[in-house]
């Protein structure tokens, strides 16, 4: 039988870190060339297969034909991809066609993990679970022969990784997925409340997808004069629930001052995307650029020194500083910040070599040698 296949890539937070959280906040998200890709087929029967040869995980199911429902037992590894094509599943058929097995395969780029001296595999930051909710559910879509429009997908895609992950974040990283570089405002969270992955999807999924959302994407690609250079803390990490609901616990118990902290980082977000805007028409803009970029990230700071979340612990602040005087235009700890990663942005070959050297050189970090692409789901 035909294979559908379809491949979505990884991306960097650069700006709206916490704040994208809130509307109508804007984050700035690029995507680069490592790419998650999904493959489904169909099967004659009802059996559902999905396979991950690179992590060394498969599982084993069904498909309700009358509902689209796909029931299995997999490992926490499989249960994402499963969540995405359950979600693509129930809604091929709230459109009246017969869902039938099928297997599913998934594939990440080398980019999106490495792996440490105990041998033992970790990600390296790039979003590997929105790529794979985007890319499994447009291989999906696909492989049944529905026809459907990018923001159906995207909605499904959204749908799925929030349900998948508790029904936390912005969903800057799905977006991000479906549609490459982007300024991003986050969908207001009561469009898709009722929507879980074990009750009926049915009616509610498709009313989902169909009605008008709120969120705001606009596609701005990264100027050409920057080289994006990236690096994970190795062994570390940092878990972005945890860090998103240690930040949601401070703004419950202190409302005014964190709203006070997003307020002010949005303002420096916003012109920070303004002066990309610039300088993407040729524009010199870079002094603009830098010094929005670096209140916001000072702000950025604030906000994890009053909530006590390590967005930006003192050594990281450390690094980046010695980062910018060896190469780096601008840096930071992208997403949610703390022990994850770092990300910079250096004008021309030269300052990107050098930066990239002295990362190595650095005995905590793995260099991750990605480029911006832009693009997103295809």
């Amino acid at each position: 039988m035909e294979i559908s296949k379809a491949q979505a890539p990884g991306k960097i937070l650069w700006i709206g870190g916490y704040a994208v959280l809130e509307r109508p906040c804007v984050s700035y998200v690029t995507t680069v060339d490592a790419f998650v890709k999904a493959e489904v087929e169909r099967l004659p029967e009802d059996e559902v297969r999905i396979i991950a040869p690179d992590i060394n995980c498969k599982g084993k199911g069904s498909v309700d034909p009358a509902t689209g429902r796909v029931s299995m037992d997999c490992s926490r590894e499989l249960e994402l991809a499963k969540t995405a094509a359950d979600v693509a599943c129930s809604y091929i058929s709230s459109k009246k066609v017969r869902v039938r097995g099928f297997e599913l395969r998934t594939s990440s780029a080398g980019a999106f993990s490495y792996k440490i001296r105990s041998g033992k595999v970790l990600k390296s930051g790039l979003g590997s679970s929105a790529a794979a909710s985007v890319a499994v559910v447009n291989a999906t879509l696909r492989a049944f022969g529905i026809e459907y429009k990018a923001d159906e997908a995207h909605k499904l895609a959204q749908i799925a990784h929030s349900i998948a992950n508790g029904k936390v974040g912005s969903g800057f990283d799905v977006a991000a997925a479906s549609y490459g570089s982007i300024v991003y405002t986050r969908y207001s969270a009561g469009l898709i409340d009722g929507i879980e992955s074990q009750g009926a999807l049915g009616k509610k999924l498709a009313g989902a997808v169909e009605r008008e959302w709120d969120y705001a994407i606009e596609p701005l690609q990264l100027p050409k004069k920057f080289n994006i250079a990236f690096a994970s803390f190795k062994g570390k990490g940092m878990v972005t629930n945890s860090a998103v609901k240690g930040v949601s616990s401070y703004k419950r118990d202190n409302p005014d001052l964190y709203a006070r902290l997003i307020k002010e980082m949005d303002v420096y977000d916003r012109a920070a995307v303004e002066s990309l805007r610039r300088i993407s028409r040729g524009e010199n803009a870079e002094r603009d650029f830098y010094a929005a970029f670096e209140k916001g990230r000072d702000v950025s700071k604030k906000l994890g020194e009053a909530s006590g979340v390590e967005i930006e612990p003192d050594e990281c602040a450390e690094l980046i500083e010695e980062s910018k005087e060896n190469g780096a235009f601008v840096a930071k700890l992208p997403g949610a910040g703390g022990w994850d990663a770092i990300a910079a942005l250096a004008v021309g070959e030269g300052n990107y070599s050098r930066l990239i050297d002295f990362w190595k050189g650095r005995k905590e970090l793995e260099v991750i040698e990605i480029k911006s692409d832009n693009r997103g789901v295809r």
